[in-house]
């Protein structure tokens, strides 16, 4: 019978680099997303639905990228205008989804069963919320784009932040949508509003 070593279930890392080994350092970038991954709250639900042509489509709630099952083979969908069995249309942009309300709702975090007192309210807003600065970028001054596709879920997004505030009982305070605000106005679909 051979003889088993230890070290034949240990993956070749060493901790000083080697050619054909992994450095101990080379793990640092894997095992802090891990771990970050680890300490994140539970993801939002995905959400799906089912195109009139046939297909389930699923969106992933981290990334927005859509993809479609047909026929037991998924594949990403492609950019456009797509329309679901219930009427409804799903808008694809540079492979991303452009969240509607009913994906926006879907998207929100179920509150905490017992809030730890630091997390009842989020930092104090100076100034204009997130979401206020977002509406501002996006629609414009006075609303001189209050056309533009993006304005709508801006706005959306504002109403959110408003009514989670609200509820909260914590008005100036930053909340979830606040930081959803935050990444939107980095979001090339939200493009700022030509002279704002």
């Amino acid at each position: 019978m051979p003889r088993i070593d230890v070290t034949d279930f240990v993956p070749r890392w060493c901790p000083i680099g080697g050619l054909g080994r992994r450095s101990w350092a080379s793990l640092g970038a894997p095992v802090l997303l891990g771990l970050a991954l680890i300490t994140q709250p539970a993801a939002a639900e995905s959400w799906s639905g089912t195109l009139s042509g046939g297909g389930q489509v699923l969106i992933d709630p981290r990334t927005n990228r859509p993809t479609v099952t047909i026929d037991g083979e998924e594949t990403q969908l492609w950019d456009g205008v797509h329309r679901l069995d219930d009427g409804r249309e799903l808008t694809v942009e540079s492979g991303r989804v452009v969240p509607n309300q009913e994906i926006l709702e879907s998207r929100r975090p179920l509150p905490p069963s017992t809030p730890l007192p630091e997390a009842a309210g989020g930092a104090p807003i100076l100034g204009r919320s997130p979401c206020e600065v977002l509406v501002g970028q996006v629609c414009g001054a006075d609303g001189a784009c209050a056309a533009a596709e993006a304005c709508g879920p801006a706005r959306q997004l504002l109403e959110m932040e408003r009514e989670e505030q609200r509820e909260a009982g914590t008005p100036g305070r930053t909340t979830y949508t606040s930081e959803k605000c935050l990444e939107a106005q980095r979001d090339d679909f939200f493009a700022p509003c030509p002279g704002s």
